[in-house]
């Protein structure tokens, strides 16, 4: 009896081994990971020297955690058998992705532009900027959980992260300084921010690089956007430091007298119970955003507009953000977000240079999207939103994904908007600012983008493209 049942067992342990090989070699393979954001690995190069170094072997390994059978049904199960591990613990989990550097994730994945009606062409530049505007996007899933590397082709992209999960020692602080991460606490999760003046200063330079080339008549604003993780973080994590509050203000302190800092966290600080921030998405909502726009009217000497100026308007179907579909955890999913926005009565011509040989007809608000790409339709090289305005003259934003939330509140003030997206805008900033007599300049980062050095990379690639007079 015994031997039948070793032999029943053996029997079907190498079944499993069969099915689960013909499987894995038979089974499509899918080239970018959705929920992670990331592009998964390809087959890795076999030759002499990378089998007889090893390296063949551990590439493999990647590649077949990343492509194993029914992988993200595999992955959604564990993740949901972690919600049993006890309660007292589960009170805040730390969620770390391996292999990851402290900057900003591009989790901006859904480029989408909805089209409307024609309008008549707007001359962004020379040839729609001489064709500077690069159509190619990276392979990256918008904006940030921890980590951005430049490819070939200069564009960010998402590194490999394996998802492995922790509980919170009894003494977290020195813990709490290594954490690359998110932390899910209180029905939501935070990004680990972990900025340093190593990490700024090159921000710092690249602005001031870029005041000297403009023109003193140019005024030159920038705002550090806050990811929320000092207003959210129990004080079991972060043992009261504010991580993003130090970076800021060591970050105003070496920024020149002539660029005009933007007090966003102090705007948005006084209103943190209020919801300016997802709980399962790195993106401030719609209010998050109107604070930062009050604060920015403050320095630029405008009046904002009220909440009450404005149309309230709410989606009504709930969604999980990026930072969810990193975790996958229950808890978040109980309590999905919603995507609420203000629409100011101001109307605007949008037109959107991209990936077409002319410009396409965008929107402020592309409502047909139930997230955050509701917001002026997404990331793009460069967005030109003309409006009935006659209050002030032209602005230029340069931007990542916080941007998009602040974008339409600008547009009851500037008669012209011009939105550049660093990550995909190959054109040259003094060029696009001279030709179209643009005298204000916002440069608007949140703090994981600010403290990264592609960030400051591509921000110096814009100002020193060839520049013609």
């Amino acid at each position: 009896m015994k031997k039948l049942l070793w032999i029943a067992n053996s029997s079907l342990f190498c079944v499993i081994l069969i099915i689960g090989g013909i499987a894995f070699w038979t089974l499509p393979k899918q080239t970018i990971s959705s929920d992670e954001n990331r592009k998964l690995m390809d087959f890795p190069l076999a030759n002499q020297e990378t089998i007889f170094s090893g390296k063949f072997e551990k590439a493999f390994e990647e590649y077949y955690n990343d492509h194993f059978p029914l992988r993200e049904n595999w992955l959604t199960l564990a993740n949901h058998l972690n919600t049993f591990k006890g309660s007292q613990e589960q009170e805040i989990r730390v969620i770390t992705l391996n292999n990851q550097h402290n900057d900003e994730i591009s989790l901006d994945q859904e480029m989408i532009t909805e089209e409307t009606s024609s309008a008549s062409n707007i001359d962004v530049s020379d040839s729609a900027l001489e064709r500077n505007v690069d159509t190619e996007k990276s392979e990256e899933a918008h904006e940030p959980l921890t980590a951005d590397t430049t490819s070939n082709t200069e564009t960010v992209e998402v590194e490999s992260a394996k998802n492995t999960e922790k509980h919170i020692p009894s003494d977290i602080n020195e813990e709490f300084n290594r954490i690359k991460g998110v932390i899910v606490v209180n029905g939501r999760v935070l990004q680990i921010f972990a900025g340093s003046k190593q990490t700024i200063t090159p921000y710092v330079n690249m602005l001031t690089t870029y005041r000297k080339k403009l023109a003193n008549d140019i005024k030159m604003y920038t705002m550090m956007i806050p990811s929320g993780s000092d207003f959210y973080l129990p004080y079991q994590v972060n043992k009261g430091v504010l991580k993003e509050k130090e970076n800021i203000e060591l970050f105003n302190s070496l920024l020149p007298k002539n660029i005009v800092s933007v007090p966003v966290y102090e705007e948005m600080e006084p209103h943190k119970n209020e919801y300016i921030q997802f709980r399962t998405d790195h993106h401030w909502t719609g209010l998050g955003a109107y604070y930062a726009y009050v604060a920015f009217a403050k320095k630029a000497g405008f009046q904002p507009l009220a909440l009450s100026d404005m149309q309230y308007e709410a989606k009504k179907t709930s969604f999980l953000g990026s930072l969810y579909n990193y975790t996958k955890d229950n808890e978040l999913k109980k309590d999905p977000d919603l995507l609420e926005y203000y629409k100011v009565p101001t109307q605007s011509v949008v037109k959107i240079y991209g990936d077409t040989p002319t410009p396409i007809t965008g929107q402020v608000y592309a409502e047909k999207n139930n997230n955050y790409v509701l917001f002026i339709g997404g990331d793009n090289p460069l967005v030109h939103f003309h409006t009935e305005t006659s209050e002030r003259k032209s602005l230029l934003v340069v931007k990542d994904s916080f941007g998009n939330a602040l974008i339409p509140y600008l547009t009851a003030h500037y008669k012209d908007i011009y939105v550049v997206d660093y990550r995909y805008f190959k054109g040259n900033i003094l060029r696009l600012m001279k030709r179209h007599d643009i005298k204000e300049l916002l440069y608007a980062h949140n703090t994981f983008a600010a403290n990264t050095k592609t960030t400051t990379k591509l921000g110096l690639q814009m100002l020193n493209k060839e520049h013609k007079q």
